[in-house]
């Protein structure tokens, strides 16, 4: 059975909010997703454009409980937990869902529509890095956030990374961990 709409709000990850697709987004998601983005602009040695369309790398929930079947060793670890709980929410667009990410990159004028950045990098060497990303999700009773990236700065250039984020004593969250899972 797969939730949608209102009942996926209430049932994931104790959400606060609804994204137009039903999924569940809180502000807390979107304050995390947002201060990456500022950072891959600071970093970057371009401009940028953030893809609209969610990045997702992970099979579907029966591909996990496969691999978990034939792992169980690995059934209640951490990476796991987040791996489902990335799953359920790797439809979901930050840009979509995120109305103080859609208002920065509005106010930075950085592109954060598809076809626009299709067209910018549809020649080499691209004008723009881009950064694809999914939905953060919190695990470890909310004292950990992960999400997938897509990072890109031309045609034969770029990774696909799972994100970790921690929140410190202090309650800050910090970036704690960067697992390259492809690179081009």
């Amino acid at each position: 059975m797969r939730l949608t709409g209102p009942l996926a709000c209430a049932a994931l990850l104790g959400a606060t909010g609804c994204a137009s697709g039903g999924g569940p987004v809180s502000p807390l998601q979107c304050r995390i997703a947002l201060a990456y983005i500022k950072d891959f602009k600071a970093d970057a040695a371009k401009p940028i454009g953030v893809w609209s369309s969610p990045a997702g790398w992970g099979g579907s929930l029966q591909d996990i409980d496969s691999w978990v079947k034939e792992h169980p060793q690995y059934a209640q670890t951490p990476e796991v937990a987040r791996i489902r709980a990335q799953n359920r929410v790797q439809d979901i667009s930050v840009v979509g869902s995120c109305a103080e990410v859609r208002a920065w990159l509005d106010g930075a004028r950085i592109p954060h529509d598809d076809a626009r950045i299709r067209q910018l990098t549809a020649k080499e060497p691209w004008p723009i890095a881009t950064l694809g990303m999914s939905l953060p999700v919190f695990t470890d009773g909310g004292a950990t956030a992960s999400f997938i990236v897509e990072e890109y700065w031309g045609g034969l250039g770029g990774s696909v990374s799972a994100i970790v984020y921690k929140r410190g004593a202090d309650g800050r969250w910090r970036l704690v961990e960067r697992d390259m899972l492809a690179i081009s």
